[in-house]
């Protein structure tokens, strides 16, 4: 028996979508609860950022006002591969920083978080030359 996560009843394994990221291989909501409700991006997204990073859409979008709609390091508008600004945060604690485009999400992540390293990068770049803006 499988309990659904939305209707929270125990249900037979049959009534349930496989899913190969599930524990189970199968969706935590019964293929019933699924048909009922429709898919929202917004609702999805919503239950993600819940999920992921205990904030909800409407605070997401109020961080990404207070950023003036661009990328927190970078100023800009243009989120990259997602059309959504990725949600920077702290990996240790979980604590939420601010809304990043992709490639400084991506750039952070590859200098491990690090203000070191991120420091001795822009010194680097400083001292041996760069293609960006003076």
């Amino acid at each position: 028996m499988k309990y659904c996560t939305q209707c929270r009843e125990l249900k037979n394994p049959s009534e349930f979508h496989k899913h190969k990221m599930g524990k189970d291989g199968l969706r935590p909501t019964c293929k019933a609860c699924r048909k009922a409700e429709p898919y929202n991006p917004k609702t999805q997204l919503n239950r993600y950022l819940k999920s992921t990073y205990n904030i909800t859409l409407h605070q997401y979008d109020e961080m990404l006002l207070k950023q003036n709609n661009t990328c927190a390091i970078c100023e800009t508008d243009n989120p990259g591969t997602f059309g959504r600004f990725c949600v920077d945060h702290n990996h240790e604690t979980n604590e939420v920083r601010g809304l990043l485009c992709n490639q400084c999400n991506v750039g952070l992540g590859a200098l491990q978080d690090n203000p070191t390293i991120l420091l001795k990068a822009a010194q680097y770049l400083n001292n041996k030359g760069y293609y960006g803006e003076r």
